[in-house]
């Protein structure tokens, strides 16, 4: 571009420039140059300035010229033109929509040609930059009646079936991506459109459901929006006898139908699944009843999920089992879409049949294999390794997504079998033939990473609904939830389990080396040169603390127990010195705010206030020395009375100083003062008595020896009574104005527990 053109953009930054202008330079503008240029078009000038529909249209035959070019630069560059002018220009939208979607059809038609998208990386990112220009100007149709029924509606068809056509043609992932979550948003806002091509786009989908790629889950979400639309599952048989012949009425429902229908299909092939560990573990009878329960298939839905290639499991190659893993796995992915998108109709579920499927997983990892194959380790270890994966990652998050679904109401009427469902992980956990129950340090140390995926839905199930799962808790489950309290101070604790099975070892070379076998102790000598560091610095080989994350994840499961239930005096003494030990302050002041009911416990107070640093200076202070909201009290109060005073004195016309000389020098009769005396108690008293009593009484005698020496005992009573209350009014005063400057004054002592 010429340097003339460029003292124009100096001289008109940020100003109307002429669209003549910018269809002249477009073809030769830089990055930097074209920025400016689309940074002017969003200004409302073009609305606003005297534009016509001809300096419009010359702009745009400039931008079709330059997007058909052969030039991939000057085709991005119409591109991003478009873009702003179809988002910032209601003119330009509602007059050139039609022309510039068909431009961007007939080019996407050519890039599928000679195979343009697979030739280079400049390709695919022009060819996203023109998918994105697509989605994005039928976007900006959608909504409006008259575009959306002359532009959109009759060019949108011939582009969904474009892509769906040539989508089985494309072998890269992220070329796949891109039509995935294009053809993903018209699937949901234009069904009517999509619905001639949906059985096609279905097919693509289940043929590469299964692959574990980055793209599954994209995929289980296309594949679950497919079925907003009504798929033929029928048969053949059905249509030629003309089954769907009056179901016209029926027209609203049949995608509600299809959706639940698929969603019993699910629990079908979790039962499918489940049966195969019947040939495996020595399962229970109540197991076993649990299993039966589950739904079979039916004609309803038997064939939705054929479509998914047949497991190949053999136990002479162990590591064929955890196919069942990844299978159980894409059909939680399923569910979980299933019942969390949006649709039009109601989604109906058997609550109980999920519930009954966690917990047969779950309780899996706690039966033995069968008699045959418990002497094949390779068996034991694959299998072990695989029960514990279905448990944590299967069976947990089928009852966290009925848990997140409004605030856990599905399960809240089940509240009674989730602790004894999620009892079974800890199970594993205890030391082998321990009646009291204790943990085994090394077992919980091997399976952290699954444990903050427990313990992180034990806080969501303690704050759901605002804590009621957990407040309503009997006797038995308290006893299960003191066992996870248990289980994660024990989480929290380092790490020595290491240091034993290395001191365990010392003693085995040790013995070795005094030995009468020769050949064993060179053996041992050749392996102590560089391992003697094992049995010489066994500690140094131990991970002293849990990471940080599982800490607070495991701190969050404690607080939010100790908010909401009063746990058995020796767990929460463990809890308080692990938390002493962490010096973890939230934790601290949880257990001070909530204390045990039972009269042995001992407040960690005093232990707290001696580790007291800034950090815990404020809670600290609140807590030790409580600021009751008494002279609040007083001083509402008494602003009321001397308000309601002042009112009625204005009523009647009367200064405060003539009120004061009238209060010294009138005597009233004893009627009046009786009538008062009744008014008085009528009035609510006041919360300052006890502050002010010694002064009030110290007053008092003093009147009762005046009215010994007068002889007309009621004037004078009358008469100091209105000092006494004058009095006490100023002494009171001054003990709130020297509150503040640490005046002496009892502070009531407060029953913490």
């Amino acid at each position: 571009m010429s340097s003339n053109i460029g003292s124009v953009f100096l001289q008109s930054h940020g100003s109307y420039i002429p669209l003549s202008l910018i269809a002249k330079n477009l073809e030769q503008c830089s990055v930097n140059e074209l920025e400016f240029f689309l940074y002017n078009l969003r200004s409302n000038n073009y609305i606003s300035q005297d534009v016509t529909i001809n300096d419009y249209t010359v702009l745009i035959n400039k931008l079709i010229k330059m997007f058909n070019s052969q030039s991939v630069f000057d085709s991005w560059k119409a591109l991003q033109v478009f873009n702003v002018l179809f988002s910032y220009n209601p003119i330009v939208l509602c007059s050139f929509s039609k022309t510039i979607l068909k431009e961007l059809a007939n080019k996407l038609e050519f890039m599928f040609k000679k195979q343009r998208l697979n030739s280079s990386s400049t390709s695919k990112e022009f060819f996203k930059s023109l998918v994105f220009s697509i989605n994005n100007l039928i976007k900006l149709l959608r909504n409006k009646p008259v575009l959306k029924r002359e532009v959109l509606i009759p060019n949108l068809a011939p582009i969904i079936k474009l892509f769906v056509t040539k989508l089985q043609d494309i072998s890269d992932l992220a070329l796949i991506e891109i039509f995935i979550d294009f053809l993903k948003d018209l699937l949901v806002n234009n069904t009517s459109v999509f619905k001639p091509y949906v059985n096609k786009y279905y097919q693509f989908i289940t043929t590469r459901l299964s692959e574990e790629t980055y793209l599954q889950n994209k995929l289980v979400e296309s594949f679950v929006c497919c079925h907003l639309i009504n798929l033929n599952y029928q048969t053949s048989s059905e249509k030629i006898n003309g089954n769907n012949a009056d179901t016209k009425h029926f027209k609203t429902n049949l995608a509600q139908v299809q959706w639940n229908n698929t969603i019993a299909a699910i629990l079908v092939e979790f039962k499918k699944l489940i049966s195969l560990y019947e040939d495996i573990l020595d399962i229970d009878e109540y197991t076993n009843s649990i299993i039966s329960k589950l739904p079979t298939e039916n004609n309803e839905n038997e064939s939705i999920f054929k479509f998914l290639p047949l497991l190949k499991l053999d136990l002479n190659d162990a590591s064929t089992l955890f196919q069942i893993n990844s299978r159980m796995n894409l059909f939680v992915q399923i569910l979980k879409n299933f019942i969390t998108l949006p649709t039009t109709f109601q989604i109906k579920f058997n609550t109980e049949y999920f519930i009954n499927v966690s917990n047969v997983l779950i309780s899996l990892q706690n039966f033995k294999l069968l008699k045959g194959l418990r002497k094949d380790t390779n068996v034991i270890s694959c299998l072990s390794l695989n029960l514990i994966s279905l448990s944590y990652d299967i069976g947990l998050p089928i009852l966290e997504l009925l848990l997140n679904l409004k605030d856990g109401v599905h399960i809240l009427s089940f509240s009674a079998q989730i602790l004894p469902i999620l009892q079974n992980f800890m199970i594993p956990l205890y030391n082998n033939g321990d009646k009291n129950k204790t943990f085994n340090l090394n077992k919980i140390m091997t399976q952290k990473l699954q444990l903050m995926k427990l313990f992180a839905f034990l806080t969501k199930l303690a704050l759901s609904n605002n804590g009621m799962i957990i407040s309503n808790m009997k006797e038995g489950d308290l006893e299960i939830w003191n066992g996870f309290l248990s289980l994660a101070v024990n989480l929290l604790k380092e790490d020595q389990s290491l240091y034993y099975k290395l001191q365990n070892y010392t003693n085995t070379v040790n013995d070795a080396k005094n030995g009468s076998s020769g050949k064993k102790k060179s053996n041992l000598m050749k392996k102590t040169d560089t391992i003697s560091d094992i049995y010489t610095v066994p500690n140094a080989f131990c991970s002293a603390k849990v990471s940080n994350s599982l800490s607070k994840i495991v701190f969050d499961f404690l607080i939010e127990t100790i908010k909401k239930i009063r746990v058995t005096t020796n767990v929460r003494t463990l809890i308080e010195k692990q938390a002493i030990a962490d010096a973890n302050y939230e934790l601290m002041k949880w257990l001070v705010i909530n204390p045990s009911l039972e009269s042995s416990n001992q407040s960690i107070l005093p232990i707290v206030s001696s580790l007291a640093d800034s950090e815990i200076k404020d809670w600290l202070r609140s807590v030790i020395i409580p600021k009751l909201p008494q002279n609040f009290i007083q001083q509402h109060s008494q602003a009321i009375i001397e308000k309601s005073a002042k009112s009625e004195m204005n009523d009647a016309n009367i200064d405060e100083d003539d009120m004061w000389i009238e209060n010294d020098a009138e005597i009233v009769n004893e009627d009046e003062v009786n009538e008062e005396e009744e008014e008085e108690k009528e009035q609510p008293p006041l919360k300052k008595q006890k502050l002010s009593a010694p002064v009030v009484e110290g007053n008092t005698e003093k009147e009762v020896a005046e009215e010994k020496t007068v002889s007309e005992p009621i004037a004078p009573l009358v008469i100091e009574t209105s000092k006494i209350e004058v009095k006490t009014q100023e002494i009171v005063q001054e003990v709130r104005e020297n509150d503040d400057e640490g005046s002496e004054l009892e502070i009531p002592e407060l029953d913490l527990s």
